[in-house]
């Protein structure tokens, strides 16, 4: 259940990088990260929390702007 859980957030994770049209370089760059391998590596083992912080803004923004555009 926990795998299962893990591989939604990476799914939900580049579904924002990619909606942002960010790179694991873009992202070390916002992070004051070494380089893109490094974030890559990071997310490969596990979603860290300030990454799931991101996703659910992200996403919370997102269905504002949909809801915006409706009225």
């Amino acid at each position: 259940m926990e795998a299962r859980a893990e591989m939604e957030w990476k799914a939900r994770f580049k579904s924002m990088k990619n909606a942002l049209g960010w790179s694991h370089d873009d992202i070390a760059q916002f992070m004051g990260a070494e380089n893109g391998n490094s974030v890559k590596s990071s997310l490969a083992r596990k979603i860290p929390a300030f990454a799931k912080l991101a996703i659910c803004v992200f996403e919370k923004s997102q269905i504002r702007d949909v809801d915006e555009q409706a009225q």
